[in-house]
């Protein structure tokens, strides 16, 4: 199962699922800190999305027919393309918090990270799903301010069967 770093997908409460993590959401926090940085060239964050960016872009370039195949050339490709993203935050010195917190994340988020380099079918990002689900998400979300009880009731029932 692909997810977030919240803490209600936990190996310790889930200890039968195998739990990936989404590098987009990692990657994240990084552009949320360069978009603050309006108009800085060089930063620790633009440097750390570039790394990134290397990551996705050999994963789009990898040929492969199964997920085996995949491993293989994941551990060959991309793992030293990850593994600097790591040695570069980890060299990072900062008390900032914004920086402190994003290098954190994606420290605590590694190990899940990792299993791309394991499982051939677990991919590098859940957006394609995020992206599907976004209309009933919002659409649940809408109808927190409902003109009634019943109103907002048949719309979760609604919303849950969609």
């Amino acid at each position: 199962m692909i997810c977030d770093g919240w803490t209600g997908y936990s190996s310790n409460v889930y200890p039968e699922i195998v739990f990936g993590a989404c590098l987009v959401h990692i990657r994240r926090k990084f552009v949320e800190i360069a978009k603050a940085l309006r108009g800085k060239t060089h930063s620790v964050a633009r440097e750390a999305i570039a790394l990134l960016g290397k990551v996705f872009h050999a994963e789009k370039q990898l040929e492969y027919k199964t997920a085996e195949e995949k491993v293989v050339d994941r551990n060959k490709i991309v793992k030293p393309l990850l593994d600097d993203f790591y040695e570069f935050i980890s060299q990072v010195n900062t008390s900032n918090g914004r920086l402190k917190n994003a290098i954190k994340y994606s420290f605590n988020q590694r190990s899940r990270l990792e299993g791309i380099f394991r499982i051939g079918g677990m991919p590098l990002s859940n957006n394609e799903v995020e992206q599907c689900i976004r209309p009933t998400t919002l659409g649940c979300k809408n109808s927190l301010f409902s003109k009634s009880y019943e109103g907002a009731q048949a719309n979760a029932v609604y919303y849950t069967l969609v």
